[in-house]
């Protein structure tokens, strides 16, 4: 793809668009093209961080370039528009491969990512819209693994169902509720990528110095973060016994 350098952020050179342009394809090869995406738009607002916002990229960077030129990505996350030239990367590759393909339409599929929490199950939609990926919808709902429904999916497809209706991109079949296969840019999904805390969270046990104002103030700290708080320890826990 032809883009010159007069186009390019300021502090971004030729060379770094070009080893960009070489992760973008990496990505791309091995089918992460959405997740990517997802996660870079997503790292916008933390991309000046730099090496901290890198780590949200590991699972995408690892696979494709070498640990010398980690460095090297970390700084150029930091130049202003390093992430929207990388997206614009990203994006402007599925028509050229799709072309080389015998299956032109994979190239277009969209792909459903979910996220099943204690409380809430999300979805998001990333479709193929105007000749690149984008963000096409979301929707959630009550996450049902506990009584009495004590069934994940429930949730999951009331999810999916929400999400089909508000984007008007078929994501289930009419007749038996399952997932439709990707039958173009507007039909049927390529993948589902899930991840899911929903079998509760993280247990902690609270320390303080005086049980009702500090160990007080940090067990309700906890449990507004979604903890399971299993005990409260404070300093003066003889005394209040006494």
């Amino acid at each position: 793809m032809d883009r010159g350098a007069a186009s390019l952020p300021v502090g971004l050179s030729t060379s770094d668009d070009q080893f960009l342009a070489r992760l973008a394809r990496g990505i791309q090869s091995r089918g992460l093209t959405a997740p990517a995406v997802v996660t870079l738009e997503c790292l916008k607002p933390a991309a000046f961080l730099g090496g901290q916002a890198m780590r949200l990229l590991a699972p995408f960077v690892n696979l494709v370039i070498a640990g010398d030129e980690w460095d090297r990505l970390s700084q150029l996350m930091e130049v202003r528009g390093s992430v929207e030239r990388l997206l614009a990367h990203l994006e402007g590759l599925p028509e050229a491969l799709a072309r080389r393909s015998s299956t032109p339409d994979q190239g277009n599929a969209a792909y459903v990512i979910l996220d099943c929490g204690s409380t809430t199950t999300k979805a998001v939609l990333v479709a193929h819209r105007d000749g690149r990926y984008r963000l096409a919808g979301r929707a959630e709902a009550p996450t049902t693994v506990e009584a009495p429904v004590e069934d994940v999916m429930v949730g999951v497809r009331e999810a999916l169902a929400q999400l089909q209706e508000e984007s008007g991109h078929r994501i289930l079949n009419s007749d038996d509720g399952k997932l439709s296969p990707a039958a173009g840019p507007a039909t049927g999904v390529g993948a589902v990528l899930a991840t899911s805390s929903a079998g509760g969270g993280l247990q902690m046990m609270v320390l303080g110095l005086v049980r009702t104002m500090t160990a007080a103030s940090a067990e309700r700290a906890a449990l507004g973060a979604g903890a399971i708080v299993t005990d409260v320890v404070a300093w003066n826990d003889d005394e209040d016994d006494t």
